[in-house]
């Protein structure tokens, strides 16, 4: 999912899991995460609240008799009217008061152990204070702010999947475009009671671009109309997926993108495999895939 998201463009990263939280260092380092005496379990540990107050000489009001889930770092306080900032590995929210009694709370995105992107709000309440911390990690500001480190660039789809010997195209040809099943599903007919593949329906994206795949195996694309049919040269196996596909072009329409096609890549499939068991004859089942197509032409 997230190679498909990166493919098309969509800024995504992996959310941690319950335990992951609880023994990273950012988590123990903002004190979110604390030490209490449960009646019957003894000492358990419980996640923190997200806010940390401050009185108006910026000093810390203390707990209400709760103890922070490892070794706090020490932390020198700013001079007042000055924005915090984060010290070492220490970056997460912080909520404090000014002269009119307004909260701020700095928010910055991590993904990893770096902050990937950074914004200011104001937050004139405690529940949308929690509800901003509670996402934090799980969604990024609108914008990077300019004294944030700057995100790195996502690979595409493309940089990320591994083309087979066997479905390597011949010298001298160029990539046109990659497209990414946005949606489809294999097309299964059953005939004599087993179940045959009778053709694909898909369509196929990348950015602008939007591609009609349908029985021939035929590509159609909707913004020129151009077209192109091909016929399987070599296939690879994959497992618990349609196999991975070399297509020769046999047949054109148009001048449009894909007017001078001459070889498609079926690549990095999932899914798409016929039902099992048996079937009544006349049934139709679609199984729903996912794959990447690329397209080549001549080089000159």
């Amino acid at each position: 999912m997230l190679r498909r998201l990166a493919g098309a463009g969509v800024p995504a990263g992996r959310v941690r899991g319950i335990d992951e939280v609880y023994a990273w260092d950012q988590t123990a380092s903002q004190g979110l995460v604390i030490d209490v005496e449960h009646a019957t379990l003894g000492r358990i540990s419980l996640p923190g609240p997200p806010l940390r107050f401050f009185d108006g000489n910026e000093r810390e009001r203390p707990g209400a008799g709760t103890r922070h889930h490892g070794a706090r770092p020490a932390r020198t306080r700013p001079a007042r009217g000055v924005r915090p900032r984060p010290t070492g590995r220490a970056w997460g929210g912080r909520v404090m008061n000014t002269q009119a009694a307004r909260r701020s709370a700095v928010l910055v995105t991590m993904r990893g152990d770096r902050p990937v992107s950074s914004c200011v709000r104001k937050i004139r309440s405690v529940r949308a204070a929690v509800v901003a911390l509670t996402l934090l990690g799980a969604t990024a500001c609108g914008q990077a702010a300019a004294s944030g480190p700057p995100p790195q660039t996502q690979p595409t789809a493309a940089d990320n999947v591994t083309v087979p010997a066997q479905l390597a195209v011949p010298a001298g040809q160029r990539l046109v475009t990659t497209l990414q099943v946005d949606h489809g599903s294999q097309v299964y007919a059953c005939a004599h009671g087993a179940w045959t593949l009778k053709e694909p329906a898909a369509v196929l994206k990348s950015g602008t671009e939007e591609v009609l795949h349908t029985a021939g195996p035929e590509w159609i694309s909707t913004n020129d109309g151009s077209a192109v049919t091909g016929a399987t040269s070599a296939m690879v196996p994959v497992p618990a997926a349609v196999p991975e596909l070399l297509l020769r072009a046999t047949a054109h329409r148009g001048s449009g993108v894909f007017g001078a096609v001459s070889y498609i890549q079926r690549l990095d499939t999932h899914g798409g495999l016929a039902p099992a068991g048996g079937c009544t004859d006349g049934a139709i089942q679609a199984v729903g895939y996912s794959a990447q197509y690329r397209f080549y032409q001549p080089a000159s």
